[in-house]
């Protein structure tokens, strides 16, 4: 279980791990001007977690040019559900919270399945309790995505597929 692999760590191993997930968010990080539109809590949607999480965490294995729809693919597919119809819809913390926990155990090999979702482990009554239980920071994570929101405006509004505005509008 997850938890003996994260008892055996040693503190530094540990916040490598924590790093590890929380730099996920920012890794596919390119500079794009940001603007007007929604605030960024509202902008943080389905799409820009599973194309943050699928572009970080996975970076090995999915595509650098992988589309959204590729990125929920490969997600699904490792038992990381992310519904396609609710791609626009904002994300909560403590759905955060389910991604970010998943995608460690998927990482870790610690990942157990039931009709092909990973499962919240026994020994953690939510996704939330499980990651404070393993000290895993989603305050930390939630902060790196709301700035990747933030640093790449344009980006982010084709992907939840609001209107961009042209050139003129925008400055």
């Amino acid at each position: 279980m997850l938890g003996s692999v994260l008892n055996m760590m040693n503190p530094i191993e540990k916040w490598i791990l924590g790093a590890t997930v929380s730099g996920m968010l920012c890794l596919m990080c390119t500079a794009a001007p940001s603007g007007g539109g929604n605030p960024p809590e509202e902008r943080v949607t389905y799409a820009v977690a599973a194309t943050v999480l699928a572009h970080g965490t996975f970076h090995r294995y999915v595509d650098r040019e992988a589309g959204l729809n590729q990125c929920v693919q490969f997600l699904n597919a490792h038992g990381i559900h992310i519904d396609s119809a609710g791609l626009s819809e904002p994300l909560p913390k403590k759905e955060l919270a389910r991604l970010v926990a998943q995608s460690v155990l998927v990482r870790t090999g610690e990942a157990e399945y039931e009709s092909g979702r990973v499962i919240l482990p026994p020994d953690a009554d939510s996704w939330v309790d499980y990651c404070l239980l393993y000290d895993i920071n989603v305050d930390h994570a939630w902060a790196k995505l709301m700035d990747f929101v933030r640093e790449n405006a344009s980006y982010v509004r084709r992907l939840n597929g609001e209107e961009i505005p042209n050139r003129r509008e925008e400055q």
